[in-house]
């Protein structure tokens, strides 16, 4: 007959895996090359981007940069725009909206994606907590 105490180890065991990560092996190392790449890539700029924007008004500056390499122009109020034409519109220096005119103009409605930019930073967290659904 089995010692009682060795089963509920063996759930406190099968428990303990489910619920904690195995600081041994890195995330990275469970990832298809192909992904990995992508994500070592991404790691380079977003370190230049760290490196480069430290407070609101750089990172409005950095992307204002970005945006006019892919196609956006500043704002005109005066100005009519086509359907498909990119533009940004600076706050204070310290928020930058971006916009592509739709087909409808507004009279259908807007859609926004929206991210703030008050602290650019990353946050490592070495014991991250994670839902698996």
């Amino acid at each position: 007959m089995p010692n009682s105490g060795d089963s509920k180890k063996n759930k406190l065991e099968k428990l303990k895996e489910q619920l904690l990560l195995d600081h041994k092996k890195s995330g990275a190392l469970k990832l298809k090359e192909n992904h990995l790449k992508k994500a070592l890539d991404f790691s380079v700029e977003y370190k230049d981007f760290l490196n480069i924007c430290k407070t609101e008004r750089e990172t409005v500056e950095y992307c204002i940069k970005v945006a006019e390499k892919n196609g956006f122009s500043k704002f005109n109020c005066t100005k009519k725009y086509k359907p498909g034409e990119k533009v940004y519109v600076i706050n204070r220096g310290k928020a930058i909206i971006l916009c592509i005119i739709g087909k409808h103009g507004t009279k259908k409605g807007v859609k926004f994606s929206i991210a703030h930019i008050d602290s650019p930073r990353i946050d490592l967290k070495p014991n991250p907590l994670f839902e698996a659904n």
